[in-house]
């Protein structure tokens, strides 16, 4: 439930993390980005698609302007039909079929007005967007004040174990968080309301600051005004109490930036929400609202002590540290109460920590399990093991390593089924179902909504998400759905279900009225019955195979342990008594072993201990019920104003700037930009003139992205003065006007998470207009040379192929492959024929076994020419006049380091680099909530060698070249990625040299080196 800075999540947090297939700006947890993401100033809208455009010190002009120079493209299901309908104040867009979604987020969002405006006391200007969207099935939403106050809801509720499990109604939580981020960020006042009223909502000081002010601040409404909420979840409680007991609590420096290690993207949410839920009980919650109301009402960011002190009258780092102490004296109290009452708890499996979870034994097999995760160094996978007979590990095999927010493994024979999230149609984020084994891995559906498999007896099971909620299915062995056991309601939520080893039993955990219990399905029965009934949460059932037990995982005296329920008694005994956490436990077949997930400071990690149940300890009460959700919404209203969705209606420009000078030197320079909600159309424009010249030039760009891919239009058109004729021997100066019109469409092939296949199509048009009359020339002078009028057609298609592995603590995407391929013809009126111009380019990166993340790469690039009339390429790279480069997206380096840019020139080129990367240490320092956080140090050697040429390459003489270079990697302005790097070229030969240089340059993938 947030905003949109981590989007590059729901967004699947960033693109990069996606495509790692970790979850390392992740939340904590055993499933996947289920975490809302949280607002900043650096990431507006997908507009930037996971790109931070900020710098601290000019953010206004410098944030603004990039953001009316980019728009969003991001392909849509063009069967959506989008209708919409208005309440007092709010607008609400939805795919047709999604009514009931939408009745009830009008009815919730209209209740959400009312408390928060009163809680935060503001109210904001017009209504507030909200638009339902079904292409993912990881739970998520996100909300931004720029530019429009708009929030997206993902229809779909949180998966299995997560910070977002202890829910009482998921959707009245996620609109109080994300209409709180809209209230937060909105509330403003002074000079950036002014700026906002000319400019547009362009300046938001609220979002400028720690991530953990934004989510403290919507995770406290969300428990403020709920019966749940993560101020209340013991999932939090987990978290903190075993990070004090092992001295590992944040520093206030490391919670206002995006530290690295674990819990990694949880911590502004776990750390803000805890630490303003204390502020706000000791203090007082009428100091949040001041101090929100001040930051709001300051021109320049990074106050935030200053308003804390203004609001709570001390210091942030006193407050910090009695928030810590506080901590601490919880958790040893806890602590104590569990010892006291004797540890009972496995030993460690495996080495791995952090995501390692859902451990299944093999239903015949005693000594063989399963389990999927990762430990942070290595891609998160589908792994095998085999146990002697005192239970250690004897073998370990990865079976598959494209894994990405899988669920729990059903052993089929020698195989398993599981769930994970894979593209589907090219667009969509869905569930289905897998068979993977030892010789690889095979799809079973696609688009099928399907998760959590269960096989016993002869039978299947999974659970089906639709858009009224979820349902418990029969599967053929195809995975193909037979029948509905259990058909959708609103409101219950179904997860982990097991079949009982005969196949008749169904044991499953669900949500229903705001409790989160385990229930039992019997054949024959009308409907399913409760093996538990408290408010406690009750998760991950799974049955011994002699079918004598169900044991599962429950909350219900302040930690998850693990519990057995006995079939033939209905009794319920513990089995467990940890300090940290115990989850998803497995029995094996001969009934001796039982293994768990257990949770440490560092994550979590596979626990085993003899299963004995004989030695089982009496349960804790059960705790009482806790009421259901106040402000839930069984009865929706008709949706009878709801009328087409109509995008034109909203794409007047939302935002503009006007300078001189800023943008184009000597010049008076004019941006907007405009956007639907949906994001199915959206443009930027701008113009700029010379008042001394009169020389002018103009561009407007559209996106379309309702096609199952988006296509991008763009119109470019401008007059000079140009003084390259030769008349009479004098330089002629003339007014030289051109137009150029392109279509550009990128259409997948193949699309899979962390491995795509793509091709790409752009059609040009241009002309180049000069006067038609000229002075008279004089005989007795050479001939004029007179530049004239052309028209260019230009046509460019190409294909790209890219798979990538790596892990939440690498440098960037450590193994797999991009290879890129194109050709382009273009004629020109006043050439002869048309000229060809082809490419190719390709990578390759493997981790090297020296460190954990140390990685080689190398890069092939090849371009040639037919009927070219002159030199297309150069090969160099480094040599630069100012070796200090402020240029934080661009790279000081080409194909060739230690050469200048067109040390060689042709109709040909090819160019070879390398590079291995490694890091060195991790830094993690910062100052209090300073906007700036060493995060890490690495470095990086790097050479190349190529050149270009018209004929006949001289394979034997290329231009050669290395460096080497020191990275620090910063966050600045609490969460824009900055490094700084210190590096020296040097080519070899006459014209290469050494050359030092210093350069903020972004994190974002930038070739081999």
């Amino acid at each position: 439930m947030g905003t949109t800075a981590e989007i590059s999540i729901a967004g699947r947090k960033n693109q990069e993390e996606f495509d790692r297939g970790t979850r390392g700006g992740g939340p904590v947890g055993p499933v996947g980005p289920t975490t809302y993401p949280s607002f900043s100033v650096f990431s507006v809208l997908r507009v930037f698609r996971g790109k931070n455009l900020f710098l601290p010190l000019f953010f206004f002009f410098f944030f603004f302007f990039f953001s009316l120079s980019v728009v969003p493209s991001q392909a849509a299901d063009p069967r959506f039909e989008w209708r919409s309908f208005e309440t007092d104040h709010f607008v609400v867009t939805y795919p047709q079929g999604y009514e009931a979604w939408a009745g009830r987020v009008g009815v919730l969002a209209e209740k959400a007005h009312d408390l928060l405006t009163l809680h935060l006391a503001w109210i904001p200007d017009g209504k507030t967007h909200l638009v339902i969207t079904d292409y993912t099935d990881m739970a998520n939403g996100w909300a931004t004040a720029y530019f429009r106050r708009t929030i997206t809801i993902f229809a779909v509720s949180p998966d299995d174990v997560s910070e977002l499990s202890d829910f009482d109604d998921w959707l009245w939580g996620l609109i109080l968080h994300e209409y709180t981020h809209i209230l937060h960020m909105d509330t403003m006042s002074g000079l950036p309301k002014l700026v906002n009223r000319i400019f547009g909502q362009v300046w938001v000081p609220n979002s400028v600051q720690p991530s953990w002010v934004l989510e403290g601040m919507a995770i406290y409404s969300e428990t403020r005004f709920s019966t749940a909420g993560r101020n209340r979840a013991t999932f939090y409680d987990m978290i903190l109490r075993t990070s004090a007991l092992t001295d590992r609590l944040q520093r206030l420096d490391e919670i206002s930036s995006a530290p690295i290690p674990y819990p990694h993207g949880s911590i502004p949410y776990l750390y803000g929400s805890r630490f303003l839920w204390y502020l706000a009980n000791r203090y007082g919650e009428d100091n949040l609202r001041f101090m929100s109301a001040d930051y709001g009402n300051r021109w320049f960011p990074f106050g935030v002590h200053q308003s804390a002190r203004m609001s709570f009258g001390r210091d942030l780092d006193e407050l910090y540290a009695e928030f810590v102490t506080d901590q601490k004296k919880q958790a040893m109290a806890v602590r104590d109460r569990v010892l006291a009452g004797g540890l009972r708890e496995g030993k460690p499996l495996v080495s791995q920590a952090e995501s390692t979870f859902y451990p299944v034994f093999h239903p015949t097999r005693p000594r063989e399990l399963l389990y999927v995760g990762h430990d942070g160094h290595h891609p998160n996978s589908l792994r095998h093991l085999t146990l002697d007979g005192q239970g250690r590990v004897r073998s370990q095999r990865v079976w598959e390593t494209n894994v990405f927010e899988a669920g729990p493994p059903a052993w089929d024979g020698d195989r398993a089924w599981l769930h994970q999230i894979e593209y589907a149609h090219r667009v969509h984020l869905r569930n289905d179902l897998f068979r993977a084994g030892p010789d690889g891995t095979t799809r079973l559906t696609e688009d099928a909504r399907l998760a959590f498999p269960t096989l016993a007896g002869g039978r299947r099971v999974a659970v089906r998400l639709t858009n009224g909620g979820h349902e418990l299915v029969a599967l053929d062995a195809r995975g193909r759905v037979t029948r509905v056991l259990l058909p959708a309601q609103a409101r219950r939520r179904i997860y982990g279900p097991r079949l009982s080893p005969d196949g008749t039993r169904i044991a499953f955990s669900m949500t229903h009225q705001g409790q989160r219990d385990v229930w039992l399905l019997n054949p024959g029965s009308e409907g399913p019955v409760r093996v538990t009934d408290d408010s406690a949460m009750d998760v991950t059932p799974s049955w011994t195979a002699d079918g004598r037990y169900l044991v599962f995982s429950s909350d219900r005296d302040g930690i998850y342990n693990i519990y057995a329920w006995e079939a033939a008694t209905g009794r319920i005994a513990r089995v467990t008594n940890v300090l940290g956490g115990a989850f998803a436990p497995t029995v094996s077949a001969d009934g001796q072993l039982l293994v768990y997930a257990g949770y440490t400071a560092l994550g979590f990690n596979l626990f085993i201990m003899p299963f004995l149940p004989a030695e089982f300890l009496p349960a804790p009460p059960s705790l009482p019920v806790r009421p259901d959700s106040p402000h839930k919404e069984t009865a929706f209203p008709l949706l009878h104003n709801a009328r087409p969705y109509r995008p034109w209606l909203h794409l007047a420009p939302l935002a503009w700037f006007a300078d001189y000078g800023f943008t184009t030197v000597d010049r008076f320079s004019l941006s907007m930009m405009g956007f639907d909600p949906v994001e199915l159309h959206a443009w930027s424009g701008g113009a700029s003139w010379n008042p001394v010249s009169h020389d002018y030039d103009a561009s407007l760009y559209y996106t379309y992205s309702g096609f199952w891919w988006p296509l991008d239009l763009a119109l470019t058109l401008g007059d000079q003065i140009r003084s390259n004729a030769l008349i009479n021997r004098d330089w002629y100066d003339y007014d030289y006007d051109w137009y150029k019109l392109e279509a550009t469409v990128s259409i997948p092939v193949w699309q899979r998470v962390k491995r795509y296949a793509s091709t790409f199509f752009t059609v040009s048009w241009n002309e180049g207009l000069v006067p038609d009359r000229w002075p008279a020339t004089r005989p007795d002078y050479p001939l004029p040379s007179i530049p004239g009028s052309y028209s260019r057609v230009a046509a460019k298609a190409g294909a790209w192929y890219q798979r990538t592995e790596s892990s939440t603590y690498a440098l960037e995407w450590e193994s797999g492959e991009y290879v890129s391929v194109s050709v382009e013809p273009a004629w020109r009126s006043d050439t002869d024929g048309l000229r060809w111009l082809g490419s190719f380019d390709g990578t390759l990166r493997r981790k090297l076994p020296l460190g954990r993340h140390t990685v080689f790469s190398t890069r092939l690039r090849l371009g040639g020419s037919i009927n070219a009339g002159g030199p297309m390429y150069s090969v160099g790279g480094t040599q630069m006049e100012n070796r200090l480069f402020l240029k934080p997206w661009m790279t000081p380096r080409n194909m060739v380091p230690g050469f200048p840019d067109t040390t060689d020139i042709g109709k040909h080129y090819w160019a070879g680099t390398f590079s291995v990367s490694f890091p060195i240490t991790y830094l993690g320092y910062g100052f209090s909530t300073l906007p700036f956080f060493a995060r890490r140090l690495s470095a990086k050697i790097y050479g190349g060698f190529g050149e270009a040429f018209d004929s006949t390459a001289d394979w034997a003489d290329p231009l050669v070249g290395g460096g080497v270079e020191l990275r620090i990697h910063l966050i600045a302005g609490y969460a824009g990625a900055m490094d700084v790097v210190l590096g020296v070229t040097y080519g070899w030969g006459e014209e290469g040299a050494w050359q030092p240089y210093i350069q903020m340059s972004s994190p974002l993938p930038q070739g081999v080196f």
